[in-house]
């Protein structure tokens, strides 16, 4: 079972980011996929390998490997895009906003 299948299974909320990565120096480009959850969620999501965001401490977040990015794209109807530019996307899940949770 995946990371992102676990957290649906616990009813943890989250969202899933993905930022797209520009050629730098040495010309890699790709996209980076990423889990968020809520800090206070830490203790359901205990022993899944999410750490403290520095850029936000409210929240914690996870790397996606293939299998958590196969999962979001079978259950991609149960998100939806809150944010998407050129460098990237977030999308919540459709009954439960992650953004209005972690104000």
């Amino acid at each position: 079972m995946t990371t992102l299948e676990k957290i649906r299974e616990r009813g943890i909320n989250h969202a899933i980011g993905c930022s797209n990565i520009f050629p730098g120096i040495a010309g890699f480009e790709g996209q980076d996929w990423f889990i968020l959850i809520k800090r206070e969620d830490r203790k359901l999501a205990k022993g899944l390998g999410f750490t403290v965001l520095e850029s936000d401490i409210r929240n914690l977040i996870k790397d996606m490997d293939d299998g958590d990015k196969r999962a979001f794209k079978v259950n991609q109807d149960d998100y939806t895009p809150v944010k998407k530019n050129k460098y990237g996307k977030i999308y919540e899940l459709k009954n439960k906003s992650f953004k209005d949770e972690n104000k």
